[in-house]
């Protein structure tokens, strides 16, 4: 095998893993986005009447009560910051989360699920 070389050889591992590298770093992912009524171990979250989600300050959502919507983002990660709106003037309440996809295709997130276990507080 005069043809593959250690050097050759180590140069088409090094492109196969270089490729992979790139499709997990350039890899699509779907986030659905919940802003429903949450239930766990007796306690009853219910949905916040605004919530503002961006996703790594690129993409803005607004998302009403009952409502559902997705963002599409690429990359294994990145920062949901979520925003509640205060009542009539009063401050609202805001917290960023960093998260991780890797190699899932779609993921969802109940929004009241997410600030109870971030934060301990349903809406109000």
């Amino acid at each position: 095998m005069k043809w593959l070389n250690p050097y050759r050889a180590s140069a088409i591992v090094l492109v196969i893993v270089g490729t992979a590298f790139m499709m997990w770093l350039g890899k699509q992912h779907l986030i659905i986005l919940e802003n429903t009524p949450y239930e766990a171990g007796g306690t009853a979250v219910n949905p916040f009447d605004t919530v503002i989600i961006k996703i790594s300050e690129k993409d803005e959502r607004e998302i009403y009560e009952d409502e559902s919507d997705y963002i599409e983002v690429a990359g294994p990660f990145y920062t949901l910051e979520i925003e509640i709106p205060g009542e009539r003037g009063s401050p609202g309440r805001s917290f960023s989360k960093k998260m991780y996809m890797g190699f899932i295709d779609r993921m969802t997130i109940n929004i009241p699920q997410l600030v109870y276990e971030e934060t301990g507080k349903g809406s109000d």
